[in-house]
């Protein structure tokens, strides 16, 4: 390489800089509309948490912990003691601070404790967004991403450990609890050096390890819950359904009775033929009630037989993350399932985390929820909705909202919806969404407008793994990340404007 010669390097070089930090940074960074937009949010469910005038130190302002987290997220950085550093080494850090360095355990406890006022920040952060003009709602789009937690897939146990760990545990307390009866020489005779209170190999965990395994086989119970009753609904239904034909059976057979001349045999209408069978009909709908009440219906038997076959399995780390199919083939994660919906202008509306496997079941929640966001927006209400194909349902399709675009995977028929005998909702949208149409053209928008959110969450911010434990904890996250992306987004479009 050929050169000149070499830049001097002067590391004693006096500078002078500006005595206010905020000088340092660019009019339009990020950090500065940051402190900006948290200084107009109303805090005083999170400040309410505080009672001042005690003894000891004084607190960090809940203000600008709030601000730091929020920009610590606008920059990736979710870890709290890589936070920690920053407050020191970061310019645009030492700026939200000022000047005060909270170490990691301080900023940890603050977004633990502090998770729900700061999730509950989201509708004033989307009011500000809205006075700035942004939220075009007219067209919005729902979609659905897998986020791991913070549990390996390596620890899911079926019911059967479980209930056996119980068991263990349960036992050696019991064991312990007679233990400690015993003379201190006797222990030291039978235990040497040790305790005598250790767990065996196989059972060392770390502290809650008992409850986590209590928390595990609890939510196994609740979700044999939710089968019983699916059976009990479809068994209620099929009784009342039962009870309504006899009805009419019986009414049909008292008129046929009553004219019948005087002299004719008059058998009862109990003993008539089709009364007696619907009245059997009855008496098989209640039997199966019953049963289904008693958690013997066939969901509920289905659901046994999977738990017998150990195809039921919980997390022992995190009880609440479930085993989830990664998209596009994407193998299996440990974790949960986020839904969020985005407005045409990349803003989000809602962002919702739950742990059930599949995007369907979760299309009136995210929608409603788009509902209210629009409207903390303080514009126009939601207009169209986009949804790609794991939304599909006859129940989605026909439920009361807006308008919505829903992918299918049956292929159109070409006949209008008009054109068929009986109404089928999947073959009308499949008409309406087919190549060519306007349907078609409208929900090609919906990949361009909710994709590039998720990726920026899980790559700008950096939020491809949950940090703590547990749906709730989870959905906090996840509502801070969504708060930070709005904020981003506010960011560009102040600097465009």
């Amino acid at each position: 390489m050929v050169a000149k010669g070499f830049r001097r390097v002067d590391r004693d070089q006096v500078l002078l800089l500006p005595p206010d930090l905020r000088e340092w940074l660019p009019v339009d960074h990020v950090a500065l509309l940051v402190v900006d937009v948290i200084e107009r949010l109303d805090l005083t469910p999170l400040l309410r948490r505080y009672r001042t005038g005690g003894a000891g130190r004084e607190a960090f302002d809940p203000r600008m912990m709030t601000a730091l987290l929020v920009y610590a997220y606008c920059c990736g950085t979710l870890s709290s003691r890589q936070i920690e550093r920053s407050c020191v080494s970061d310019v645009a850090f030492r700026v939200i601070s000022a000047q005060q360095f909270p170490d990691h355990s301080t900023i940890s406890r603050f977004r633990a404790g502090h998770a729900q006022a700061l999730a509950g920040l989201f509708g004033q952060v989307l009011a500000i967004c809205g006075q700035a003009g942004m939220g075009r709602v007219g067209l919005i789009a729902v979609d659905g991403s897998q986020i791991a937690g913070n549990a390996s897939p390596r620890v899911n146990r079926s019911a059967q450990w479980l209930t056996e760990q119980q068991q263990e545990l349960t036992g050696q307390a019991a064991a312990l609890i007679e233990q400690a009866g015993r003379v201190d020489a006797a222990e030291d005779a039978l235990f040497g050096d040790k305790r005598g209170d250790e767990l065996p190999p196989s059972l060392r965990g770390g502290a809650g390890r008992a409850a986590r395994i209590d928390a595990a086989l609890a939510q196994i119970a609740a979700d044999r819950q939710i089968e019983i009753d699916k059976d009990v609904a479809a068994a209620t239904g099929e009784l009342v359904r039962a009870e309504r034909t006899t009805r009419g059976v019986i009414d049909k057979a008292q008129q046929r009775h009553a004219t019948r001349p005087p002299r004719a045999t008059r058998v009862p209408v109990s003993e008539h033929g089709t009364v007696r069978e619907e009245l059997a009909k009855v008496a098989t709908a209640r039997a199966k009630l019953a049963a289904a009440t008693a958690g013997q219906g066939k969901a509920a038997a289905a659901f046994d037989t999977k738990v017998a076959e150990r195809k039921v399995r919980r997390n022992i780390t995190d009880p609440d993350t479930r085993a989830m199919p990664g998209k596009n083939g994407g193998g299996w994660i440990q974790g949960f399932n986020t839904q969020i919906a985005v407005s045409s202008d990349h803003l989000i509306l809602a962002a919702q985390v739950n742990n059930r496997v599949g995007d369907a079941q979760h299309y009136q929640d995210i929608v409603a929820a788009a509902q209210t966001g629009a409207a903390m927006l303080g514009g126009e209400p939601v207009g169209m909705v986009l949804a790609d194909a794991g939304y599909c349902s006859v129940q989605n399709l026909t439920c009361p909202g807006p308008a919505r675009l829903i992918a299918t995977r049956k292929a159109a028929t070409g006949r209008a919806p008009g054109d068929r005998d009986r109404p089928d909702p999947i073959a009308d949208m499949a008409y309406l969404t087919a190549d060519g149409t306007l349907g078609r053209a409208a929900y090609s928008r919906h990949g361009g407008i909710v994709e590039p959110v998720i990726g920026h969450l899980k790559d700008r911010i950096r939020l491809r793994r949950f940090s703590r434990r547990g749906l709730q904890a989870a959905g906090h996250e996840f509502t801070l990340a969504a708060i930070t992306h709005n904020i981003r987004r506010l960011a560009a479009t102040t600097r465009t404007a």
